[in-house]
């Protein structure tokens, strides 16, 4: 009774863990210079566009595509949100969120060791182990590759925006008229008088 109950516990676990919905958000915004802007994250929305940005939700496929040509997406007006306290917290303090990611994966090896060293098979435990540690793995290289893309988006704009920066330049006056043509340069009252 105690090894199902306890089998029971850990396939509700890997079921909890599996992700109901693999569909993702998208967050259009338009900048002061009417550039639209796109992104999968809303923290990458600045700030102060996030009450006009317009969020676009995919929906699970109800139909087979070749029966469904409309778009699947559905644009919606997203509230502006405020950041919660952990969000404010977290925004302070850089290293809250990996300390408390840590901390989880120690709990859930304690929980994995508690729970393997009451099964009688050993097979079974070394199965709870090994899917325990690539679980973990696969977290952290999630997690590794997020930062790297999101590092990687960071020096693309920085770049775009140097080079927006080095190619924008003045443009010439219009009431200076066209380069080609001469100008009439006005001259003092008193050498007028002089020439005369």
């Amino acid at each position: 009774m105690n090894k199902s109950l306890f089998f029971l516990l850990f396939l509700a676990l890997i079921a909890g863990a599996l992700p109901s919905r693999l569909l993702a958000d998208y967050y259009n915004y338009t900048d002061n210079r009417g550039v639209v802007h796109m992104t999968n994250k809303q923290q990458a929305v600045p700030a102060k566009y996030r009450a006009t940005m317009k969020v676009t939700r995919e929906e699970p496929k109800k139909q087979p595509a070749a029966q469904a040509p409309e778009s699947q997406a559905v644009q919606q007006e997203a509230p502006a949100p405020q950041p919660g306290g952990f969000a404010q917290l977290a925004a302070r303090h850089a290293w809250l969120k990996p300390l408390l990611v840590v901390a989880a994966i120690v709990a859930l090896f304690v929980a994995v060791c508690k729970v393997a060293s009451v099964l009688s098979s050993p097979m079974l435990s070394r199965v709870i182990y090994i899917s325990f540690f690539v679980g973990v793995m696969v977290f952290l290289y999630k997690t590794y590759v997020d930062y790297m893309v999101e590092s990687s988006m960071k020096i693309k704009e920085r770049a775009v925006t140097m080079m927006k920066k080095s190619s924008n330049r003045e443009l010439p006056d219009p009431a200076a008229g066209a380069p080609g043509e001469p100008r009439a340069i006005p001259t003092p009252a008193s050498d007028s008088m002089n020439r005369q």
